[in-house]
C-alpha cells in the first residue's frame, strides 16, 4: 500500500486510467497478434506490454480502494480488461496448437463477464471471489511460463486456472442464485 499512499504517486493516475490502459494494451496485442509486423510479435514485445498491463492491474485496486473511488463502472471494466489482456496473450501462445482450450479459455471468460452483468443490471457488485483472484495468479504465472520458454508448464498452468476459473463461476452462481 506504500506504493498507493505515497504522497508523491501522481493523483492523475486513477483506477479508470490504468483500467483503459490495460485495456488498450489488451487490444494492442490482439492487432499485432492479427496484423502486426513479425518484429513486434516476439516473446519480449509481448512480454513487455503484458507485464505494464499486469502491473497497471495491480494497482488500481489498492489505489481505489486508499482513496476511496472505487465505481460501479471499475467493478466492471477491471475484470473486462483483465480477460481482453489474457486473452490476447493466451491466444498468441496457444491457438496454433491448443486452439480448443483458447476457445474454453475464452468462452469461459465470455460467460464469467455475462453473469457479472446481469448482477450489476440486478444491483448486484459481483467481485472476485477467491477462486477468481487465485485463477489470475495462475493464469499470470502460466503465461511468464510460455515468457521464459516453459510452454508444458504454462499449458498445465493455464488448464489449472481455467479449473479454478469454472469454480468462480459456479461460486458465484451458487451463493447468487437469486440473481440468476
Amino acid at each position: 500500500m506504500y506504493v498507493v499512499d505515497n504522497p508523491y504517486f501522481p493523483e492523475a493516475m486513477t483506477p479508470d486510467r490504468l483500467t483503459f490502459l490495460r485495456l488498450m494494451i489488451g487490444v494492442l496485442l490482439w492487432v499485432l497478434y492479427f496484423g502486426g509486423p513479425a518484429y513486434l510479435r516476439t516473446g519480449f514485445v509481448i512480454g513487455t506490454f503484458f507485464t505494464i498491463g499486469a502491473v497497471s492491474d495491480l494497482l488500481d485496486g489498492p489505489i481505489a480502494r486508499t482513496r476511496g473511488i472505487t465505481t460501479v463502472r471499475g467493478a466492471f471494466w477491471d475484470p473486462a480488461a483483465d480477460k481482453v489482456l489474457v486473452l490476447a496473450v493466451v491466444t498468441h501462445y496457444l491457438w496454433a496448437e491448443h486452439s480448443v482450450l483458447v476457445l474454453c479459455i475464452g468462452g469461459a471468460e465470455v460467460i464469467s463477464q455475462g453473469l457479472r452483468i446481469l448482477a450489476l443490471r440486478q444491483g448486484y457488485d459481483i467481485r472476485a471471489n477467491d477462486f477468481g483472484k487465485y485463477k489470475t495468479t495462475v493464469q499470470v504465472i502460466g503465461i511468464y511460463a510460455f515468457f521464459f520458454g516453459l510452454a508444458t508448464v504454462g499449458l498445465y498452468t493455464l488448464l489449472i486456472a481455467f479449473g479454478l476459473g469454472l469454480a468462480s463461476v459456479s461460486s458465484h452462481v451458487k451463493e447468487r442464485t437469486k440473481i440468476f
